[in-house]
């Protein structure tokens, strides 16, 4: 945990996906992977989900990179509660050849706040 504030200054040198981009994305169905890195137990309480997104947590993602790989270059936009779990999910998937990856600034927390839809359930791992 020592190392998330330095990766969060490394990630916001590259911008991040802003929560209305993301709904934007979303609501026009592009292509757009949405993982989710809170844990299952997160996914299922009160801040729930993003509708359609994949719960890969944080701490499962390096174990799941060969699943993953087939999506390597599709659009992906990574959440967790806030952006710092998202944020350490990006610099690992950048690290391993993901080029169109960015953590979403605000995460579950803000999509809350801004009283978006969230879905009961997030989709199982890979």
């Amino acid at each position: 945990m020592a190392f998330v504030p330095h990766l969060i200054g490394r990630l916001r040198q590259q911008p991040m996906l802003e929560l209305d981009e993301l709904k934007r994305r979303l609501d026009a169905e592009e292509d757009l992977l949405v993982l989710d890195v809170r844990s299952a137990e997160e996914c299922h309480g009160e801040l729930r989900h993003v509708r359609g997104a994949v719960n890969v947590p944080l701490v499962e993602l390096a174990e799941l990179l060969d699943q993953l790989a087939t999506q390597r270059n599709r659009a992906i936009a990574i959440l967790c509660r806030t952006d710092r779990r998202s944020t350490a999910a990006h610099t690992l998937l950048r690290e391993q050849g993901f080029a169109k990856v960015r953590a979403v600034h605000g995460g579950r927390s803000g999509w809350v706040d801004k009283g978006w839809p969230v879905g009961e359930r997030a989709i199982a791992a890979y």
